[in-house]
């Protein structure tokens, strides 16, 4: 196998439409995502896209992709997965036949080190357990579990069998109570759009809705940033045309009350941003009902799961859903890399994660045009 290393990828290539094809990937490695990625590490100052593929020798077939970054700090460069907070799933792209080729996971190691190199510290997070086989390639790698886990419920029969086989008789009934209290305020309307100014206006109201709810949070609203906002946005309005996004719309007589944005890919569809109008139908359980119109939807489209992605939010277990732990990579490969690796962790024992992020993720620039 050789390695190469670039600054960017042609991630609408045949070849690497393939690779997708083939591996066990999720929405998150699919060519669009990728490419809307790309562009914006782009228009970001301070870090760097580093793709690094994995091809045969033999036939130049392409066996895996590295999407990272390259960031420079306090004097160190460390490299993670291109997450930037917008990836739930986090893995590189592997074909099913690249570990037939590896004779030792330690060979491997020493010809990504040589192409990789010189960083300090390498942390790929959001890594899901099923995905964990790519602790071959840095094997003083830690793999740390996350204090949460990822959700998600599996799709099967019509709406009705499914509801009766995966929700409780108690939460079905309170559902049906607040939907017929909800009826008597005015109609209450799914619709899937696909007009690029319709998704526009609907993302508007969704960054409005988002930011009522998460004023008062601490955790960071993607949404309310211009860069990562302009990236779901115009994702919305590509995906759309094929199916690789859906952003759902509820009405309350033709008033927008909700919006829902996420992915689908391999007959799963992945529940990304959620936004509601709480100040006007907190009391109808509005998320519940959205779901079940989600999932009602995604099972007339032959959708096999529905998958409510990272976090342990209580409502999601009311849709019977299975949880997928999370897992954290962390390889510090010099002495200083190392040391950050033990900083973080006793950060994060104290119950300040959210200060492992900021000091290891501090907040990009767009650069200027």
């Amino acid at each position: 196998m050789k390695f190469e290393l670039s600054a960017e990828f042609d991630f609408a290539s045949s070849d690497y439409g393939a690779l997708y094809q083939v591996a066990q990937a999720t929405a998150f490695q699919h060519p669009k995502w990728q490419l809307a990625m790309q562009a914006h590490i782009a228009r970001l100052e301070g870090i760097s896209l580093q793709c690094l593929a994995i091809r045969d020798e033999t036939n130049n077939k392409l066996l895996g992709l590295f999407p990272l970054i390259r960031r420079p700090l306090m004097g160190t460069y460390i490299l993670e997965f291109a997450n930037l907070g917008l990836v739930d799933y986090a893995a590189p792209i592997l074909h099913p036949d690249l570990w037939s080729k590896v004779k030792t996971p330690a060979d491997l190691y020493r010809q990504m080190e040589d192409v990789l190199a010189p960083y300090d510290l390498l942390r790929i997070k959001h890594l899901r357990a099923d995905d964990l086989a790519i602790a071959k390639f840095f094997p003083q790698a830690q793999l740390r579990k996350a204090a949460f886990s990822a959700h998600s419920t599996d799709l099967f029969g019509s709406f009705a069998d499914w509801q009766a086989a995966k929700m409780s008789r108690t939460t079905r009934r309170s559902n049906n109570r607040k939907r017929k209290a909800l009826g008597k305020q005015g109609v209450f309307a799914l619709k899937v759009l696909k007009d690029p100014d319709d998704i526009e206006r609907a993302f508007l109201k969704l960054q409005t809705f988002r930011q009522h709810r998460f004023h008062n949070r601490l955790e960071k609203d993607y949404c309310q940033d211009p860069a990562a906002f302009e990236f779901y946005l115009k994702l919305a309005k590509d995906g759309a045309r094929d199916g690789y996004t859906i952003t759902y719309q509820f009405t309350l007589d033709d008033e927008i009350v909700g919006v829902h944005f996420g992915l689908a890919s391999k007959g799963r569809f992945y529940y990304l941003l959620p936004g509601i109008d709480y100040e006007r139908l907190e009391r109808f359980s509005p998320g519940l009902l959205m779901v079940e119109d989600m999932i009602a939807d995604c099972l007339a489209k032959g959708f096999e799961h529905f998958d409510f992605t990272i976090g342990d939010e209580a409502h999601k277990r009311k849709f019977g859903t299975s949880a997928t732990p999370i897992y954290t990579l962390w390889h510090g490969h010099s002495l200083l890399g190392s040391m950050g690796v033990t900083f973080a962790q006793v950060l994060k024992k104290g119950g300040m994660g959210h200060q492992v992020n900021r000091w290891l993720t501090p907040e990009p620039k767009r650069a200027l045009a």
